[in-house]
């Protein structure tokens, strides 16, 4: 059954008129269908839509960590963090350097060339370099 049915991002009030109705509907002992078909009425969405928001974000109806968390404990899943992994600031840094050089040319950007330093060429050559450091001898001459 479909009732309205869009592919519009949910909005801020999106979010809190169906969590709001949820709440209001299972306190009056409405079952989880009557709930969506409500939710759905109101806000212009599909039921199906609604019902996969409810299923996967739960009651309210946002991403949050929680919810994840509850969720893969149920389960029997392994919770690894809080929200997910975290990216350590190394590589975002890391990112950032990548992304903030240029290319050489046009050609190089047009053809998808990698940036300065990061071809495969050009760390051989640092290795290469690395290890032909020359050796200090602790012995004096």
């Amino acid at each position: 059954m479909k009732i309205g049915g869009t592919s519009r991002p949910w909005t801020a009030e999106d979010i809190a008129t169906a969590a709001r109705i949820f709440a209001e509907r299972r306190a009056l002992q409405a079952t989880r269908a009557q709930a969506c078909i409500a939710i759905a009425k109101v806000i212009g969405r599909s039921f199906d839509g609604i019902c996969y928001r409810l299923s996967n974000y739960g009651p309210t109806f946002q991403r949050n960590c929680e919810h994840i968390v509850h969720s893969k404990k149920i389960f029997g899943g392994v919770v690894a963090g809080v929200c997910g992994p975290s990216i350590p600031d190394a590589v975002i840094r890391e990112r950032d350097h990548r992304l903030a050089l240029d290319y050489p040319d046009l050609t190089s950007a047009f053809c998808g060339d990698p940036k300065p330093g990061y071809s495969a060429l050009d760390r051989k050559k640092q290795v290469v370099t690395l290890e032909q450091r020359p050796q200090i001898s602790a012995v004096n001459p």
